[in-house]
């Protein structure tokens, strides 16, 4: 036996300093290692909320800003119609009418079923795409129908639309149909009747009747309008 230990003693000291640096290692450093690791994580994450508050920081000017620009026009933003708003409704379309230099009517449908309108499509399911009217694609199923009747020029036709799509209120204009139409100007109505009613004018007072009067487009607009 003591040969044996004289014989490996070198071996058997060198594996006795290899498995106690082994196991120091184990015991000592990996844990150390990993509470380095655990450290590394949380400053890395204690870093990226600090820049994610700076950056935040750094928008709060543009956030201010983005609120006021919607305070000065949250009047303008459109609405659903409700059943309170539906003299101003009116009202407002009176008024840019007015605004145009139209002459306006209105015929208002009654408020459209969502079983009725659920109906009709089922009806129209067999038409081909390009047969498929508006209305089948309509996703909102509370609205009224409106045909709007106005007279005036062409330019004033286009100013009223023009207003209409950007109204405060959800609409959607769906048909357009325009006719011209001769009209006599107001101020030359009482002329017109003078010359038409003189016996004893012959042709010329027929032609001077024509010429006086005026061409204008008589459109129906029809719409429909979102209700809640």
């Amino acid at each position: 036996m003591k040969n044996i230990w004289i014989k490996h003693k070198l071996a058997i000291i060198i594996l006795s300093y290899a498995l106690i640096i082994g196991l120091a290692i184990y015991f000592l450093e990996l844990p150390l290692i990993k509470n380095i690791k655990n450290t590394s994580n949380k400053i890395q994450e204690k870093l990226l909320d600090q820049q994610i508050y700076q950056n935040r920081l750094s928008q709060l000017p543009q956030m201010e800003k983005n609120i006021k620009v919607w305070q000065s026009q949250k009047d303008s933003l459109k609405t659903i119609l409700t059943s309170d708003d539906e003299a101003g409704f009116i009202e407002s379309l009176d008024i840019i009418a007015e605004q145009t230099g139209n002459m306006i009517n209105l015929q208002i449908g009654d408020p459209v079923d969502p079983k009725e309108l659920a109906k009709i499509k089922r009806a129209n399911q067999s038409r081909s795409n390009l047969q498929k009217g508006i209305l089948d694609s309509l996703t909102y199923k509370n609205y009224f129908p409106m045909k709007i009747n106005l007279k005036g020029s062409y330019i004033e036709l286009i100013n009223f639309i023009h207003k209409l799509e950007n109204f405060n209120f959800y609409v959607n204009v769906i048909s357009l149909d325009i006719k011209k139409e001769k009209v006599a100007p107001d101020q030359n109505t009482s002329k017109a009747k003078l010359l038409s009613n003189n016996v004893f004018r012959g042709r010329s007072q027929k032609n001077t009747v024509n010429s006086a009067q005026k061409e204008i487009l008589n459109s129906d607009i029809k719409v429909i309008v979102y209700t809640k």
